[in-house]
């Protein structure tokens, strides 16, 4: 008989909140609103029928966190419950001896807990502000019939509920009904050995809350309205017109609609593209051919003489040119050692120059390695001719030399 008093109850509230929920907003601004609130609510309890107790009432505080579909809250709670005189229920040990003229006691629950409540529905129809919740709590009951003595139970909640957030003189708030499913557990130690007169360890009650829902975080400012936009006032005027804004007025400008930027001539036609810039001459170089080093070292071979000998006399006959002297090797063996093998016979040329009088300003080396083939390393032949010395001609001014 509780059990359908309770459910006719819930429904009712579900019911009424719906009914609400389609009735015209009374522009229900953002109760809902992401950040803390308050939740006061009334509290009525059906116990377990092995409780022997009557339907209780009280009072829930929730102080609580939102996002925009879920919420995380601390909730106090308190009720009272009552039973006929102080002796124990049918199946329980009375905790004092029975009086049948004892008006009723009061048998206290109170006690604190978490929850958590989901509310994924926002953006259906009627349900919108359905929610799911689970809690778990540590709770105290006081002259709890069949228990010789206050104790702490553990409690874990389940259950649904609805808001529906409205609007009065400005603040915002919502009405808030609930039904839970609450599991009511003793904390050890049990009597040991257990007896036909033990209290049972757990119970099961139905807990419906209604009450308020506060948001107490300040409200997001509204969007700040876009300027209007200027109005421009053209005032009409009789003096000459330049459109393209080229320099060259309305009347006498042959090509109205030169773009912005580009030069024009005296009737306001593009003037003609400058010619390109003749490309750079290519650098002057000579290999030369006979110079030859011991295999595997910058060392010079004695026949190397003539034809540097040779480069020695040209380079004095012309003062006003620098060179570089380039070193390259085949392909044979480490990229990195041959990359510094040409550096050091490169650099042994340069040497034999400076020795024989050309100025070390007017001479650099440089080694290049395996880079700058000019023929194939698959062959003996092109190997020979790979493994070369160049000189690159430049001018005073380290430019090449046309």
């Amino acid at each position: 008989m509780n059990t359908i008093r309770f459910t006719t109850v819930l429904l009712l509230l579900l019911s009424a909140a719906a009914q609400a929920q389609d009735a015209p907003p009374a522009e229900r601004a953002d109760a809902l609103r992401q950040g803390f609130f308050l939740a006061p609510m009334y509290v009525y309890t059906q116990p377990d029928d092995k409780r022997r107790l009557g339907n209780g009432r009280g009072y829930a505080l929730a102080l609580g966190y939102r996002w925009s579909f879920a919420a995380l809250e601390l909730v106090g709670e308190d009720s009272r419950l009552s039973f006929p005189g102080r002796a124990g229920s049918p199946g329980m040990p009375p905790t004092t001896p029975a009086d049948p003229g004892e008006p009723a006691a009061t048998v206290r629950l109170s006690g604190i807990g978490i929850n958590a409540i989901v509310a994924p529905f926002q953006s259906l129809p009627i349900i919108t502000n359905l929610y799911g919740l689970v809690g778990f709590g540590v709770h105290q009951r006081k002259n709890h019939p069949g228990f010789s003595r206050d104790d702490d139970t553990i409690v874990i909640d389940a259950g649904l509920g609805w808001m529906f957030p409205l609007r009065v003189f400005d603040f915002d708030f919502a009405l808030r009904a609930e039904g839970i499913y609450r599991v009511d557990s003793q904390q050890p130690p049990f009597p040991n050995p257990p007896t036909a007169n033990d209290p049972p360890k757990s119970f099961q009650d139905l807990i419906g809350r209604a009450g308020l829902y506060l948001p107490i975080s300040r409200r997001p400012a509204p969007p700040a309205a876009e300027p209007e936009p200027e109005v421009v006032v053209v005032v009409p005027t009789t003096a000459p017109v330049d459109t393209d804004g080229d320099g060259v007025f309305d009347p006498a400008d042959q090509c109205p609609e030169t773009p912005v930027g580009t030069k024009v001539d005296d009737v306001g036609c593009p003037l003609p593209p400058p010619p390109p810039p003749a490309p750079p001459a290519p650098p002057e170089i000579i290999v030369l051919e006979g110079v030859l080093f011991e295999t595997a070292s910058a060392r010079l071979k004695p026949e190397s003489t003539v034809v540097l000998g040779a480069a020695v006399t040209s380079l004095h006959k012309r003062p006003e040119i620098k060179v570089e002297v380039g070193g390259h090797t085949d392909s044979v063996g480490d990229t990195a050692y041959n990359q510094d093998l040409s550096q050091r016979r490169a650099e042994t040329v340069r040497a034999f120059f400076i020795k024989r009088g050309i100025p070390a300003e007017r001479l650099s080396a440089r080694g290049y390695g395996e880079l700058m083939p000019v023929d194939s390393n698959d062959s003996n032949a092109g190997r020979a001719r790979n493994r070369r010395v160049e000189l690159k001609i430049e001018n005073q001014q380290g430019e090449t030399q046309p």
